[in-house]
């Protein structure tokens, strides 16, 4: 199981905060928030999506709107997002990993 989940990730794409802004104003990308709902309440991206990891399962439903545009997963630090870009990337989504999570965006708009 380790290995498996080590390859997986090992192939998840990482984006900078200042890419993934730029993406999301040329519209080409959509935000998944995998953190918990109380994490969310504090900060998080406009616009974004919520999915928690623990419903990451119902991501194919959810996001068969968005399966032409890029997403970026993001969660406090990448401890969670990166499995979760590796799970919807195997769900046949342009995944990406929001590099250093809310914590970069947020001090990327300073």
């Amino acid at each position: 199981m380790f290995l498996r989940r080590y390859f997986l990730n090992k192939n998840v794409v990482h984006v900078t905060a200042t890419e993934a802004r730029r993406r999301m104003s040329t519209g080409k990308a959509v935000f998944v928030d995998v953190r918990t709902s109380e994490e969310r309440s504090r900060s998080l991206i406009q616009g974004s999506i919520h999915i928690p990891l623990q419903r990451l399962s119902d991501a194919g439903t959810l996001l068969a709107s968005y399966r032409d545009r890029e997403i970026i997963v993001y969660c406090a630090s990448g401890s969670r997002s990166v499995p979760a870009a590796a799970k919807l990337t195997t769900m046949g989504f342009r995944t990406f990993n929001l590099d250093g999570g809310i914590g970069a965006w947020r001090r990327s708009s300073t």
